[in-house]
């Protein structure tokens, strides 16, 4: 990482990222002191993460001169920092770390050896061919998985705001970004730019969501019982959007 502007450049890739992803490591050489003595640019790099949620885990040196270059950001992992280790062919040295991060349920149950092991069944007798072998192996794992984790119909989800477009959702996207900014620089300019937007995103979700009830009730109204469902749509939701 040489200068600000790519700096400003890794900031708003990892916004991004953050907004997507809410388990995220960010890592690699970034060229800035940032433990002993840390500079200006390290200092600014550390806090517009934190900013994004991303802590620092990185604290003593990573350089054979003593410095800290080569740091890990996360957020929503946790990561314990392991002794770091010197390398012949390297001035940096190799950081070692214990990444913990929530398994989902079905991974989980995959990563019960025992189980997944009973459920493999009896492997086929000794003498078929490689091919008889290998497609043998594969429909025991097969079928070990939908024992362990089966398939399930996936339930639809309500849309708790139908009137949200896409143009809607980019909106609060920038939104979201103009405010991390703004907490970030602390300038006027910023602050204006975010409320500027804030009121253009109001506006916008009041006319979606007009126009999507009247749209609605007009489509509903020979039908009493379709109708009465759109006015009995929770009230939460018919405002505007929470950011």
């Amino acid at each position: 990482m040489a200068g600000a502007a790519t700096l400003s450049d890794l900031l708003e890739v990892a916004a991004g990222w953050a907004l997507e992803f809410p388990s995220l490591l960010v890592l690699g050489d970034f060229n800035v002191h940032a433990y002993a003595a840390p500079s200006s640019q390290a200092l600014d790099l550390v806090t517009s993460m934190a900013t994004l949620g991303l802590s620092q885990f990185v604290l003593g040196p990573t350089h054979q001169a003593g410095h800290t270059l080569d740091l890990i950001f996360g957020a929503g992992i946790d990561v314990i920092m392991l002794p770091a280790v010197e390398v012949p062919w390297s001035d940096h040295y190799t950081l070692k770390a214990k990444i913990d991060f929530p398994l989902l349920p079905c991974l989980r149950r995959l990563m019960d050896p025992d189980r997944f092991h009973q459920a493999l069944r009896d492997p086929a007798p000794p003498g078929n061919s490689l091919d008889d072998l290998v497609e043998d192996w594969n429909n025991r794992l097969l079928t070990a998985i939908d024992e362990i984790v089966p398939k399930r119909p996936l339930r639809p989800r309500q849309n708790r705001a139908p009137w949200l477009t896409e143009e809607l959702q980019k909106m609060k996207r920038d939104l979201r970004w103009l405010e991390r900014i703004w907490r970030w620089t602390s300038d006027r300019a910023s602050r204006t730019s975010y409320r500027m937007l804030i009121k253009a995103y109001e506006m916008a979700m009041k006319a979606a969501n007009k126009s999507y009830f009247a749209a609605s009730i007009a489509s509903a109204s020979s039908r009493a019982a379709q109708l009465f469902r759109i006015i009995r749509f929770p009230q939460d939701l018919i405002g505007t959007q929470k950011l």
